[in-house]
This record gives structure tokens, sequence and C-alpha cells, in this order.
């Protein structure tokens, strides 16, 4: 186990390295200032200096410490331990910032100018990864749909956290639809699915626990 640890811990360095290459190789061809920010119509609003672009490998380097480095040498006996939770929870995390990352640059390069169609394409894929994987969760205090209900009684977790999946897989093809729509109806589509993904799962975690009752596991 603490082997398996440990390899998935040196993988988590793939991330600030291919973003520290990224920056390093488009460097040189970009422009002086960079768009890092967009209105609702897709109109840039926001530029920063190039070498802001380094900044994310930084980011992304610093949580790969404190998600390694720290725990390993914590004295809490807890600390240590790296299901797959949360190193599911980790890689979003450092594919988030990865996406935010290439975004940026292929605007800047005058690729992909199409924002909307990147936004929608990006965080919807990270929401079909992500249904995917929740129904696996084990109950814990950190990652997957947690309420009261749901963290007294495994059978409410179990059912609660494989209805979740499916509403976030469903929701991530929505937002990728949502890229190929005009921005009204990304907007909607857009706060459809989040207000799904938020709703659906609650409500139903109560209506099972009313079933199994809420004490009983």
């Amino acid at each position: 186990m603490k082997q398996s640890v440990k390899f998935v811990h040196k993988i988590y360095w793939v991330f600030p390295a291919v973003g520290l290459f990224m920056a390093a190789v488009s460097y040189p061809f970009l422009p002086e200032k960079i768009v890092t920010h967009w209105d609702f119509s897709g109109t840039p609003d926001q530029t920063i200096h190039k070498i802001f672009l380094f900044v994310i490998p930084l980011v992304l380097a610093f949580c790969v410490f404190v998600f390694t480095w720290l725990p390993a040498h914590s004295k809490q006996k807890n600390a240590q331990q790296s299901g797959r939770e949360t190193t599911v929870l980790h890689v979003v995390f450092f594919l988030i910032l990865l996406l935010a990352e290439t975004i940026t640059i292929a605007y800047a390069l005058g690729f992909g100018r199409n924002v909307k169609l990147m936004f929608c394409l990006a965080i919807g894929t990270v929401f079909v990864i992500l249904g995917n994987f929740v129904p696996k969760f084990q109950q814990n205090r950190w990652v997957g749909f947690r309420n009261s209900q749901t963290m007294k009684n495994k059978t409410v977790w179990y059912r609660t956290q494989r209805l979740a999946g499916k509403v976030m897989m469903a929701s991530g093809a929505c937002m990728l639809a949502a890229g190929l729509t005009p921005m009204v109806w990304s907007v909607v589509l857009l706060a459809v699915s989040v207000g799904a993904i938020v709703v659906i799962p609650l409500i139903y975690s109560l209506v099972i626990a009313k079933r199994h009752g809420s004490d009983a596991n």
C-alpha cells in the first residue's frame, strides 16, 4: 500500500512538469500581454504579462508538495492515508489548472478563439470523468455527496453516490453540448447542469434515508 501511494505521489509531479513545459515552449511566441479573463459574451476584459503563465506550474508544484510531503511528515496517524477518493480529487484539481493554462496559451497564440466552446469542453469532460469515479467512493469525510443522511447510513451513501455519478455524467454531457449552442442557451444549460448535480442527489438521499432509516448501516 505504501509503495503504491509513493508511486501515485511521484506521478503527481507530472502535472507541474507539463505546465512548466507548456509555458516555456510557448513563451517566445506569445505577445507581451495575454488574456486571462473573458466576459459572458466571450470578449476579453482582462490581460496580464505573459510571465504569469509560469505561476500556474508553481502553484501546481506547491499543491503537490502540500498533498504529498506534508502528510508524509505529519504526526497525525490518518494524515498519511491516501485513498482513491483523495487521489481523484487531487488529479481533477491538477487537470483544471492545466486546462486553464492550455486555454490561455491557445487563445494567446490565435488558436481556439471560441473560449466558450473550450470552457464547456473542459468543464464537461471533468464532470464526465468525475461521474465515473464517484460511485466507487467509500464513505469518507472529504469527497463525495455528503450530508447527515449519507454519513450515517452506508446504504444511503452508496446509492446516493451511484445516482450522483449518473447525474454528473449526464450533466457533463449537457455542458459539452452547451459549447455548441448560442450564449444564452449555454448559460441556461450550464446553470441547469450544475443545479441538477447539487439538487438531485440531495433529494434522493433524503428519500432513501426515510426508507432505510437514518441510523442503520
